[in-house]
């Protein structure tokens, strides 16, 4: 193999190194779906914003924003306790877009 070669491959494994880190080390994973221990009942994406809160019951937090082109978009903040990682929604136009966990909840 050319110097060439060998160079473009070990910078090529270093990024995908420093990006596997970067998304492994953010503190908040990524799911499509999630359990709500207050119902019992399982929660995905897709779903309207009618189905979570049937789901799940009230969330924590709701921040809700107009955007460009009339889009609505709402976080929501799902805190269980401290058995639990506190489940943050995000809803584009009604509909579960993006699962996220955090850390573990708080004490209630």
């Amino acid at each position: 193999m050319s110097e060439n070669v060998i160079i473009l491959a070990v910078k090529t494994q270093s990024l995908i190194l420093g990006f596997l880190f970067l998304v492994f080390s953010t503190g908040i994973a990524n799911a499509t779906s999630f359990y709500c221990p207050r119902t019992g009942s399982y929660v995905e994406e897709g779903q309207s914003t009618a189905e979570v809160e049937s789901a799940c019951g009230p969330p924590a937090t709701k921040d809700r924003q107009k955007g460009a082109k009339g889009r609505i978009t709402e976080r929501w903040t799902y805190d269980f306790g401290p058995g639990y990682f506190v489940q943050f929604l995000l809803f584009l136009n009604g509909r579960l877009v993006m699962i996220e966990d955090g850390g573990y909840g708080q004490s209630h």
